[in-house]
């Protein structure tokens, strides 16, 4: 197999994972909306984690929720668009901590214009409500950093 050939199937693997992770979020939303009445909880781990759809029309964790989407939908999408150029750039294939970051990006402002604000759902009590797309971008941060730190230990 030529090495042209093994960048495209890891650049294939790269689109469908960030896909994937991007209509699993969605569809999580969804089952939310038609599932579950505004207002209401339902116990998924009892007293651990529960599903309260909550919309957020603020920023991280409802931060500013009279902020006008605009500035929110113009920094996710240049966030994007950055992280899709560096890609390009690089020549850099399709890293999984890149996909996270990607489709939680994308999950969320997907929302915020067709729903008018961020779908959140887990709730667990101690801490705002999230929903998987926060969870994408977390883990996706973290594997950068440890990526980042550990290439820079090697390299050096």
């Amino acid at each position: 197999m030529s090495a042209k050939n093994l960048v495209n199937k890891k650049n294939l693997f790269f689109a469908l994972f960030t896909l994937f992770l991007l209509i699993i979020d969605q569809i999580s939303k969804q089952l939310v909306i038609l599932r579950i009445l505004p207002g209401k909880s339902i116990p998924v781990v009892d007293e651990f984690i529960y599903f309260t759809p909550v919309k957020n029309k603020g920023l991280i964790m409802n931060l500013f929720p009279n902020l006008a989407y605009l500035p929110v939908f113009l920094t996710i999408f240049l966030a994007i668009v950055f992280i899709l150029l560096w890609l390009i750039k690089l020549k850099k294939k399709g890293d999984l901590e890149i996909a996270f970051i990607i489709s939680g990006a994308t999950g969320n402002l997907l929302d915020r214009v067709f729903r008018g604000g961020v779908i959140d759902f887990i709730d667990v009590k101690f801490w705002p409500i999230f929903n998987l797309a926060d969870i994408f971008i977390t883990v996706g941060t973290v594997l950068l950093c440890l990526n980042l730190i550990f290439s820079r230990k090697i390299n050096h």
